[in-house]
C-alpha cells in the first residue's frame, strides 16, 4: 500500500502505462516508477470508494516450497 496524496508525494504523473512519483524514505529522495499493470486497486481516504482490478497470475515461483 503506498499513499500517494499531495502530502505524500510530489510530482505526480499517471499515464496509461506508468504512475511515478517522487517520494522520501527515511528522509531519503527516490523517484518511483510503478506499471500499470501492476496495480491492483486505487481507492480514495477521504471517501473510503475505489474500484480493484483483474489480476493476472504470472506463474513465478519466489522461492523453494517446503
Amino acid at each position: 500500500v503506498l499513499n500517494i496524496g499531495p502530502t505524500a508525494s510530489h510530482n505526480l504523473n499517471i499515464d496509461n502505462d506508468w504512475i511515478s512519483f517522487s517520494a522520501r524514505f527515511g528522509g531519503v529522495a527516490h523517484d518511483i516508477w510503478i506499471p500499470v499493470g501492476h496495480v491492483v486497486s486505487l481507492f480514495a481516504r477521504e471517501s473510503g470508494e475505489g474500484m480493484g482490478f483483474e489480476v493476472k497470475t504470472l506463474g513465478l515461483c519466489l522461492g523453494p516450497t517446503h
